[in-house]
Formats: C-alpha cells, structure tokens, sequence
C-alpha cells in the first residue's frame, strides 16, 4: 500500500504541491490525472523518492520513503518497476540488453538465467525476433513494449507509468494500454499511471485520482468520476472527453 500524507513541493517560490492526501490499495491500478503542468510526475517522483518533499511523507507499507535507513529504502526500491516517458532506453544497447540491465547491474544473476527471462519477457509484451535491434531501429510502439518489459522483468510489486501512451497513434495508444492491462491481471503488481489522456485509461484503470491546484480533488472508480456533477471534474473531463 502507498500513502501520501500531506505532501507539499515547491520551485522557486512555486508551490506545486499543496497537501497531497492519497492512499493506493494493494494490487489496485490507479490513474492520476489532471492538467498539463500540474504536478502529476512530481507527485510521482515524490511516490518514488527520486524527489524529496518540503513537508510530508510517503509511506510504503508503512515504510517512510525519505526517512529510514539506507538498508530500507535500498530494499523499497527493489520492489519498484518504471516505465518512463519516452521510455528512457539506452541507444547504444540491443533490446536485449536493455531489458537485461536491471537484472545484470542489481541482481547479478547468472547469463543463462538472465536470457530466460528476457527471452520470456520479450515474447509476453509480443517482441519475439527483436532481442538484437537496437531503439532507433524499432517503432515508438515497440520502444514501450521494451520499456514495459524491462520494468517488470524483476517482478515487482509496484509499478510507475510516466504518461506511458504519450506520443503515440490512437491504435499503438490502445495496443499500449492493453498490453499494460494484462500485464497487471498478469503480474497483481500495484500500479500508478500518470497521464493527462484521461480517456482511453479509465478502461484499464480500478480508480481515478483528479489533481487539481496541488491537492487531490476527486477520485473514486472511474464511473463516479464520470457521472461526477463536481464542477473541477466535469471542467477536466469534458475538455478531454468532450
């Protein structure tokens, strides 16, 4: 379970995060929208503590991100898997040493085992006969399916989606978000997507988390947000949704 508790960030002087209050259940997929700008991937590098907060805390199973020992946030981060925007893979690695690197550089397990598993990866995420491409030879599309197939090669129990469909066509977007969808029925991991595309997500998605002005403002299953009469809400949604 993840929790945030009164969380605050600013930047110079701007105040982006203004007591944000959240709890993710285990084994849940939450989406959390909002406006362009308006602190979402801060919220989740806070959630991952790759950023600190002013004030607040973020709690993993109970477990204080930015305040416990060394040991505790080394073994924490273990349990993380993310897909960033954009992927973030090496140009000068093949797929198969992208989804690899996790498993040589943390685990330091054995060649043999490293292939079966990447090998396993690929095939699941619908990759077989790339392992040896690299990224500027392969689709935006594929370069995603790698990206997801490398956060979840180690198994872990939470995943973190940076905007996982942005840049995409509306038919590599839904391959995209499916895939992400049987992956989790797959996996049981608890999974955080981060987007501004509120529509397609809410399909794959247990609840919807609105931030607005640097707090929570909604959230809930996505049909309660959708029939939500909730004046912030109904101004999102119908922007993105029509």
């Amino acid at each position: 379970m993840i929790e945030t508790v009164d969380l605050h960030k600013s930047f110079n002087g701007q105040q982006v995060l203004r007591g944000v209050n959240l709890r993710i259940r285990e084994g849940e997929m939450l989406a959390l929208i909002g406006k362009s700008g308006g602190g979402k991937s801060v919220l989740l590098r806070n959630m991952m503590g790759l950023m600190r907060p002013d004030k607040g805390r973020v709690l993993i199973d109970g477990v204080d991100v930015h305040n416990s020992s060394t040991s505790q946030r080394k073994s924490l981060k273990e349990r993380f898997g993310v897909l960033f925007q954009g992927g973030a893979l090496f140009d000068s690695m093949t797929v198969f040493d992208n989804v690899a690197f996790p498993l040589r550089e943390k685990w330091k397990l054995p060649e043999e085992e490293i292939r079966e598993r990447v090998m396993r990866e690929l095939s699941m995420v619908g990759l077989e006969g790339s392992e040896n491409k690299y990224p500027a030879e392969i689709s935006g599309g594929m370069r995603k399916r790698v990206a997801l197939a490398r956060a979840i090669i180690h198994n872990p129990k939470i995943v973190f989606f940076d905007e996982p469909t942005t840049g995409l066509d509306p038919l590599t977007a839904k391959s995209i978000r499916q895939l992400i969808h049987s992956t989790h029925a797959r996996l049981n991991f608890t999974g955080v997507i981060v987007t501004h595309e509120a529509g397609g997500l809410f399909s794959i998605v247990d609840r919807v988390a609105l931030l607005h002005d640097g707090k929570i403002a909604a959230i809930g299953p996505p049909r309660e947000l959708l029939e939500s009469s909730d004046p912030v809400v109904r101004e999102f949604l119908d922007a993105y949704l029509g």
